[in-house]
């Protein structure tokens, strides 16, 4: 649709320096928008991003066609391409690199850009070169690619979000804890410690030789072969969270990531540990330990749908 932009551009005698200002700041729309997409991808759903671009490309289609006359639109028109083209393609990359594993990444890149930008770009021009007609079917020319792109976000729209949350292996849980807590559903949430424990032990105990473990009224790590707290030693390291709460098993996992391989050789990784009571002084030192775990913590609850 640049070509055709540009034509309309000269129809309306906006040319040179004008035309140019235009199209650098769609340029410099997009490239904020390269910037920041990682932060939206990460908070917000694939599905809704998706959404979102083409309802908001349809926007852009439909101005150019009736409104092109008012300068405010033009600008309009071109900052939304932040989204029509940066947002999109940022969002389509990264589908691709969640459903194709990884040793097809680039076949799964050559895909997508073979059908949008290769044969689509090709029946897309073919359809606006008979519809533009020197000009004279502007805005029909406009309205139908507005139209194609609104079915496309209602197709969308209309996709199970499970359909954009993935898991690459044919068991229920991934083969790396880091990508299953990617690819969880927001409609199938991990919600049971047992759960937890299964993801835990199926990821790491054949490397690790570790394994989550309920415990009692108190957390606390064990390495192989040594007990405390009334747990008797066992041939693996064990991550022990209290009274069945999820969310100290995740706490728990918080501190084992962080620890390192020398730490996980010392029980509870050789940290001190003052119980309720702590002065001041101390009660500081505890929470700037704790800031990092905590962080971690709640990156995997929210991974998680917890």
């Amino acid at each position: 649709m640049l070509v055709f932009s540009l034509s309309i551009c000269h129809n309306m005698n906006i040319q040179g320096t004008a035309t140019g200002i235009l199209f650098a700041l769609g340029t410099f729309a997009e490239i904020f928008m390269f910037l920041i997409a990682g932060h939206l991808l990460a908070r917000y759903s694939l599905k809704l991003l998706m959404v979102v671009c083409l309802m908001l490309t349809a926007l852009r289609w439909l101005l150019m066609a009736y409104y092109i006359d008012f300068v405010i639109v033009v600008i309009l028109t071109q900052i939304i391409h932040a989204v029509s083209f940066g947002l999109m393609h940022s969002s389509s990359i990264h589908f691709v690199r969640r459903y194709f594993p990884k040793r097809m990444q680039n076949q799964g890149q050559f895909m997508y850009l073979g059908i949008t930008f290769g044969i689509g770009g090709a029946l897309g021009a073919w359809v606006t070169g008979m519809t533009w007609n020197e000009g004279l079917g502007g805005s029909d020319t406009f309205v139908w690619a507005s139209m194609v792109v609104l079915v496309a976000g209602l197709v969308i729209l209309m996709t199970p979000r499970k359909n954009f949350n993935l898991n690459l292996t044919k068991s229920k849980y991934n083969s790396h804890f880091e990508l299953k807590l990617n690819f969880v559903s927001e409609d199938e949430p991990v919600k049971e410690y047992a759960d937890l424990i299964a993801i835990f032990e199926q990821t790491f105990f054949a490397k690790y030789n570790t394994k989550l473990v309920l415990g009692g009224s108190e957390p606390i790590y064990l390495p192989a072969n040594t007990s405390d707290l009334g747990l008797d030693a066992q041939p693996y390291a064990q991550v022990v969270f209290a009274h069945g709460y999820f969310t100290s098993a995740l706490h728990e996992i918080a501190h084992w990531c962080l620890a390192g391989m020398p730490r996980l050789n010392k029980i509870d990784y050789g940290y001190w540990y003052c119980p309720d009571g702590r002065t001041a002084e101390q009660q500081a030192k505890f929470q700037q330990a704790e800031v990092k775990p905590q962080a971690i913590e709640m990156a995997f609850s929210l991974s998680l749908w917890h």
